[in-house]
């Protein structure tokens, strides 16, 4: 057997070490590999959930590139932010493309660093963030809000002139010289101490010229879609504005307080007005708004010499304040459909018109509610026409649809065109105001207009439990609760259905000209509802009133008479007829309970009180018929278990009363009858009391004491001023025993045996 040597296998110096340089150059390989791969996944994905638990934020919609997106809406609490703040990519899965206002105000910050999502950063965002002296310039960035850098370093370390953040002018710093002008290039520069290229930006930022009253010309280039919130607020001279041909929105407060500001021409493309927009500006005449299709809260209010104003077609509201204070405001013109069944508008908004010169106003036909104040203090107005309506036209409601973000106008089957609330206050102190009339399909005028009159489809008139002071300052003479129901057929089951039921609080305080009243299905008349209405003479209150609040006539001096309702009213309330100097009499039918304190204070015409021979009254509240001076006469009804105070005091004329024999009745309440000419009281046997001065300045001479179980209790002051008094009669078997009381030391000549 041969064998075969196999060979020998040299081995090469260094070979292990070699081998352990590659593995360790493959490991470094590998670490780099990972930690490009950690770099760009954790920086551009995971980074983007960093610091999730340091935000509160809320979800949007963005309709323009149908995706949700995430608003940062504060900091939490509990959270100290680091001096180098990174905002997330993503919160949720959903990309940050906003800030909300003050969200960092006042922090720690030195350094942030914003994702290129980012398109908005709200009003005083950093504002006094004092270490904030960094930030990048996010891509998507479209908003800068008012003062959202306001005192940081970053601010602070710039020198007075123009600041920019990427290709927008934030804000001018410092104070503008006089006369300056923001100027286009093709502007001509001269006769101005200043002026600011608006060509070297893309945007004028929120607030950029705030407050800068040496400001006297604004020209913006085309370039420019939108005028931000408060760019030129409270530019106090400026004069002249040349806008855009391509502008699409002016935003809350952008010409707020520009008081010099006369004239302005509003480009065809315009679309928005914000909040404010134009708010005390000196905008004069006539103005056209008819291409708009937004129109913000205050819009033009206290443009005081604004004097014609056209509505858009389109609308569904008119915004709150819109022409709050317009004192010229003298012509208002609504789209032709607004007074035909095609109207679209469904509310007027709270002052919407107030303090304006308007003298009359078609309420359009799909207007659901007039807001409070909407046309208070205008002195001009005399009145306005509300359509009424139950002949089958329904409201036209815009409705979106949720997928395609589409929205188109609609009949809402089953919900009728016309008025269902007017707030409080709507007429307030309109001095001329007097009628509420109402008009059919064909706006035909159905009542007078000298009336105010209740459409069928009203619900809620005035408000419901806070002061109303509709009519309050007006020139209304009669307002009719009574329905006007059409001749033509009509919806029996809805007029079941919807009615005026309350009248709220101070309904009518202080309409000095109301005279009548007609009321129709009331159940609730509020407190001073009608109080000091002076011209009022009279009131019929149906049956079907269940309560009348208090004070709800005090005051009303030409009331002559009033019927009380039979029914579920069982309360003459606290001075419910109060100061009713020319109230003569009155019925108080036997449902009646209560009669309250200080009920017919005052009432100094107050002959006779009907109290009818089945009376339940069961208490007399203080005061109740005091000074009640040519009332003559009075029987309590023995129902009547308790009398407080001052009752009678100062009835003059008051000569006979029948006290209540019930046996809760223990006494004579203090100042009962106090300077009443009564001259004969009988204090039946339940009687054991007499309190102060309850016959001072009175007339009485005989006072009949019939208990004659026991002495009756009376105070040093009981009988005193009582002048008059001659004979004080007591039940013979304790004839001995009233004049062996101290208490009636000062009276027993007067003391003798009551004989039957």
């Amino acid at each position: 057997m041969e064998y075969i040597e196999q060979p020998k296998v040299e081995v090469k110096k260094n070979a292990k070490r070699n081998k352990i340089i590659i593995a360790s150059s493959v490991c470094a390989l590998l670490t780099g590999a990972i930690a490009v791969s950690y770099y760009f996944l954790i920086s551009r994905v995971f980074i983007e959930y960093d610091n999730i638990n340091l935000y509160t934020f809320s979800y949007r919609y963005d309709v323009e590139d149908s995706l949700k997106t995430v608003r940062i809406d504060s900091v939490k609490e509990d959270k100290e932010l680091p001096k180098k703040l990174r905002i997330p990519n993503k919160l949720n899965g959903y990309p940050v493309t906003e800030i909300a206002a003050n969200v960092f105000a006042k922090t720690n910050v030195e350094e942030i660093i914003f994702p290129d999502s980012l398109k908005i950063i709200g009003d005083n965002c950093f504002d006094g963030c004092v270490n904030l002296s960094k930030f990048n310039t996010p891509r998507d960035l479209i908003v800068i809000g008012t003062d959202a850098f306001k005192d940081t370093a970053w601010l602070n370390n710039h020198d007075d002139g123009e600041v920019a953040i990427g290709s927008s002018l934030y804000f001018y710093k410092g104070e503008l010289e006089y006369p300056t002008a923001i100027l286009t290039g093709s502007d001509d520069p001269t006769g101005y101490a200043q002026v600011v290229n608006a060509d070297n930006y893309t945007s004028i930022c929120s607030g950029a010229f705030k407050d800068q009253t040496n400001l006297v010309k604004a020209s913006l280039p085309n370039t420019y879609t939108t005028i931000y919130p408060s760019t030129f607020e409270g530019c106090t001279n400026l004069s002249e504005v040349n806008l855009p041909t391509s502008l699409v929105t002016i935003d809350d407060y952008a010409f707020s307080g520009c008081s010099a500001l006369l004239n302005i021409t509003l480009p065809e493309s315009l679309d928005y007005v914000g909040n404010f927009a134009f708010y005390n500006s000196a905008i004069t005449g006539e103005l056209n708004l008819s291409n708009l299709s937004f129109l913000g809260t205050g819009a033009y209010a206290d443009c005081n010499n604004i004097s014609k104003v056209t509505i858009p077609d389109g609308f569904d509201a008119i915004p709150d304040r819109l022409f709050d204070g317009c004192t010229s405001l003298s012509e208002v013109v609504l789209p032709s459909d607004e007074t035909t069944t095609n109207s679209k508008i469904s509310s007027i908004g709270e002052a919407a018109f107030r303090k304006t010169a308007i003298t009359t106003f078609e309420v359009p036909f799909n207007t659901v509610s007039i807001k409070k104040e909407a046309f208070s203090l205008c002195p001009n107005l005399t009145s306005i026409s509300v359509y009424n309506n139950l002949t089958g036209t329904f409201k036209n409601s815009y409705v979106v649809d949720e997928e395609s973000q589409v929205g188109s106008w609609v009949k809402s089957e089953g919900t009728y065109q016309g008025l269902v609330k007017i707030e409080e206050k709507v007429f307030c102190d309109s001095a001329n105001f007097r009628a509420i009339v109402l008009v059919d399909e064909n706006k035909n005028k159905l009542t007078n207009e000298n009336e105010v009159r209740v459409p069928l489809t009203l619900v809620s008139f005035g408000g419901v439990n806070n002061d109303s002071n509709l009519f309050t300052g007006t020139n209304v003479t009669s307002i009719s609760f009574t329905r006007y129901l059409p001749e033509t057929k009509f919806d029996a089951d809805y007029i079941d259905r919807t009615y005026v039921s309350i009248i709220p609080p101070q309904f009518a305080t202080d309409a000095t000209k109301l005279m009548n009243i007609t009321f129709d299905k009331i159940k609730t008349i509020n407190r001073s509802a009608f109080a000091n209405c002076a011209s009022l003479t009279s009131v019929y209150l149906p049956d079907n009133v269940e309560v009348i609040d208090t004070n709800a006539f005090e005051g009303c001096t030409s009331l002559v008479d009033i019927r009380l309702p039979e029914g579920k009213c069982s309360t003459v309330t606290t001075k419910l007829f109060a100061g009713c100097t020319s109230l003569k009499t009155i019925i108080i039918p036997s449902n009646f309970q209560t009669i309250g304190q200080e009920a017919f204070l005052g009432c100094s015409a107050l002959e006779s009180i009907n109290l009818g021979d089945n009376s339940q009254i069961s208490n007399i509240g203080k005061a109740a018929f005091k000074d009640c001076v040519k009332l003559a006469s009075f029987v309590i009804p023995n129902t009547c278990k308790a009398y407080a105070t001052d009752i009678f005091s100062g009835c003059t004329s008051l000569t006979s009363v029948n006290l209540s024999n019930n046996s809760y009745n223990k006494k004579i309440s203090d100042n009962m009858f106090e300077n009443t000419a009564v001259t004969e009281i009988h204090l039946s046997s339940n009687y054991n009391q007499i309190g102060n001065n309850a016959f001072k300045g009175s007339k009485l001479t005989s006072l009949y004491i019939e208990n004659d179980k026991q002495v009756i209790t009376i105070t040093s002051s009981s009988l005193a001023g009582a002048t008059m008094l001659e004979n004080i009669f007591v039940p013979e078997n304790l004839l001995e025993a009233y004049k062996a009381n101290a208490k009636f030391a000062d009276y027993v000549s007067l003391i003798k045996a009551n004989i039957a």
